[in-house]
């Protein structure tokens, strides 16, 4: 059987980030779910890209209750920005494969794999009625107010 593995690389930085932060505002939310819708709307590789259960609003609703900001970055009043890629599995709908592409802050490194590892699961992608891997490379930015 062949299976489609889709590169899906989020390259809007500035819109689809996850902020592990204290207090964080509705406005920051609803940036984050019209970034995500935007981008649902004009990318070509799917039919339908996956989909965290909930949406967007619920993915960074899990991103912000499910943060935990390294102690020692904290002490040090460090933040980071961590660009982390996994794999969407067609069958399963869990994140596998997950990898740390780039860092501003090694201390950040492990949180940011954790989080990721530990979602629940996604609708997987869509192609011709079949669901499909696909990956997703997403920054995740941590800074205290």
């Amino acid at each position: 059987m062949l299976k489609y593995l889709l590169i899906f690389f989020v390259l809007i930085a500035c819109t689809y980030q996850s902020k592990a932060q204290t207090g964080a505002n509705n406005g920051d939310r609803q940036e984050f779910i019209a970034d995500m819708n935007n981008f649902a709307k004009k990318q070509h590789l799917v039919q339908q890209i996956p989909e965290f259960k909930g949406g967007a609003g619920a993915l960074y609703d899990y991103l912000q209750a499910h943060i935990v900001y390294p102690p020692q970055a904290k002490k040090e009043g460090l933040s980071a920005l961590v660009f982390v890629s996994f794999r969407i599995d067609a069958k399963s709908g869990l994140a596998r494969d997950v990898k740390v592409v780039q860092s501003s802050n090694s201390k950040f490194e492990s949180e940011t794999a954790r989080l990721i590892k530990a979602m629940p699961a996604w609708t997987p992608a869509q192609q011709g009625g079949k669901s499909v891997d696909m990956i997703l490379t997403i920054p995740v930015y941590f800074h205290l107010d």
